[in-house]
């Protein structure tokens, strides 16, 4: 039987520590309950920070990273070098990291193939490349969509 595909990723390093701290900051210092369970860090090439919690109601539900990366764009900001987020794993407040979506993963891979997203890798904190979370690349019978103009 064939290996299972591993995830290409490399170790946390203390900037993605930081960004984690970040996000279980504003998740405990600003969710509302009912309305919020995850936050969210994006960090830019310039260095900016851009930070969001999801949103929830009864029908519809805004995840915490497309929140961050809309913030970065907002300013004129566009090229997100790390993302990370945190959810809420218990009424206590601790915290732990979750991996994006596959709206979310597309989402950034669509904003910035190089960019770091932070994963649970068995137990351990690492980063993965958004390109690396698509290992097949298009779905067949879908057409070709290429991202933005780079500059």
């Amino acid at each position: 039987m064939a290996d299972a595909w591993q995830l290409p990723s490399v170790p946390a390093d203390e900037l993605d520590r930081e960004l984690m701290e970040e996000a279980t900051a504003l998740l405990l210092s600003r969710r509302r309950e009912g309305f919020h369970s995850v936050a969210a860090v994006a960090l830019s090439s310039s260095g900016r920070r851009y930070a969001s919690l999801d949103l929830r109601s009864r029908k519809n539900a805004v995840c915490a990273e497309p929140g961050a990366i809309a913030a970065a764009h907002s300013v004129g900001d566009y090229d997100i070098h790390r993302i990370a987020a945190v959810v809420l794993v218990g009424p206590d407040g601790r915290t732990g990291l979750i991996s994006p979506c596959g709206s979310c993963r597309e989402l950034i891979n669509y904003q910035n193939p190089d960019c770091d997203v932070l994963f649970d890798v068995g137990g351990r904190m690492a980063r993965i490349k958004a390109r690396d979370l698509f290992p097949f690349g298009g779905i067949a019978g879908q057409p070709e969509i290429s991202g933005p103009p780079r500059a």
